[in-house]
């Protein structure tokens, strides 16, 4: 019971993460259209940011699975 207990709270935990690392790594990075030209902004700390989420989040899930297989 316990062990399905932390599978299911890491997985919760690991979707969150990586809808977190999505949305930091959106807003990261910016995009104009001016007189034909695109214009771009980023970033890099953000982006570190989202990377370190989005590998938080696919331990948790690996985690999860592991977890629940046992």
């Amino acid at each position: 019971m316990m062990k399905k207990l932390m599978a299911i709270l890491l997985l919760i935990a690991g979707i969150v993460l990586i809808v977190l690392a999505v949305n930091t790594y959106q807003e990261a990075s910016a995009s104009l259209e001016v007189l034909g030209m695109e214009l771009s902004a980023q970033n890099e700390s953000g982006q570190q940011k989202a990377v370190l989420y989005l590998v938080l989040g696919l331990v948790s899930l690996t985690g999860s699975y592991l977890a629940w297989r046992r």
